[in-house]
């Protein structure tokens, strides 16, 4: 695999952790001032928005038009395009993880009480469920009403968006720094000091993702084929779903966040102040 680097967007300040609207291209990422900002696919910062508090997660639809960002005093708001406000709603319980959500819903938010709320994009809630601990990871697939909860210990679980079921459910014993799931659902994966990359197929059954290191964050692509890890170290690699080394890189501070392409054929680390988007292309 040739690897090219694209282009780097400096954000002036530690970047905390960012997002992208797959059918766009436009990436969200947030820093350690509470500064907000909208980057186009060419690189350039569309728009930047300084928040009053720290923000703590944020997320936003595959389209772009919709952005939801928590700040530490558990507000939930919704932004649009343009980072403007369209409405925020302060719940009674701290907010431990959000996703974007398809088919008419807007994001789905899990809270320290365990409830899992569906918002639509008018900020009402249209769909409620409770998981059996608190959740700190959410993820949902892109092309199937799927999503996937994990706590960072002992549980991980499957849920039907469209049949309001849970459909499988597992007590891991490893931490789980991160969640990471395939754009079509086939396959979920925790990542994990000490077990790299623990997996499951969409009935929830185990699978190992062999050459994976002690593994802090991952994000696969929209198959479950490649996988983009960061560790304990300085380093990010991109492996297949045969455990082949495909790309590795080497940065002069941790990477803060990472995200693989859903054709595979971008990755973008956060490091420091800057944004770095690779492009990714395999040779023959």
């Amino acid at each position: 695999m040739a690897v090219t680097e694209l282009h780097r967007v400096s954000c002036g300040q530690p970047i905390r952790g960012f997002c992208q609207a797959r059918e766009v291209g436009l990436t969200l990422a947030w820093d350690s001032q509470h500064l907000l900002h909208l980057i186009q696919p060419n690189g350039t910062i569309r728009v930047s928005r300084l928040l009053s508090q720290p923000i703590t997660d944020a997320t936003m639809t595959d389209d772009g038009q919709a952005i939801f960002c928590v700040t530490a005093s558990n507000t939930l708001s919704r932004l649009d395009g343009q980072l403007a406000d369209v409405w925020s709603k302060t719940l009674p319980h701290p907010i431990t993880a959000i996703a974007a959500a398809p088919a008419g819903l807007a994001v789905a938010v899990a809270t320290s009480k365990t409830d899992l709320l569906f918002y639509d994009y008018a900020g009402e809630v249209r769909l409620k469920t409770q998981t059996p601990v608190a959740v700190q990871h959410l993820a949902i697939a892109i092309t199937e009403p799927l999503l996937v909860a994990a706590a960072e210990f002992g549980y991980v679980g499957g849920y039907d968006i469209r049949q309001d079921q849970w459909l499988w459910r597992d007590g891991p014993i490893a931490r789980a720094n991160d969640l990471t799931l395939s754009g079509d659902g086939s396959l979920a994966g925790l990542a994990s000091f000490t077990e790299g990359l623990r997996c499951y197929d969409r009935d929830g059954k185990f699978r190992a993702w062999a050459g994976v290191k002690a593994c802090r964050a991952a994000s696969m692509d929209l198959i479950g084929r490649v996988v983009l890890t960061s560790g304990l170290d300085r380093e990010v690699y991109c492996v297949n779903d045969k455990g082949i080394p495909l790309a590795d890189w080497r940065f002069d501070l941790p990477p803060a966040a990472i995200c693989l392409s859903p054709l595979a054929d971008r990755a973008t680390v956060a490091v420091g102040d800057a944004l770095i988007v690779f492009d990714l292309v395999t040779k023959g």
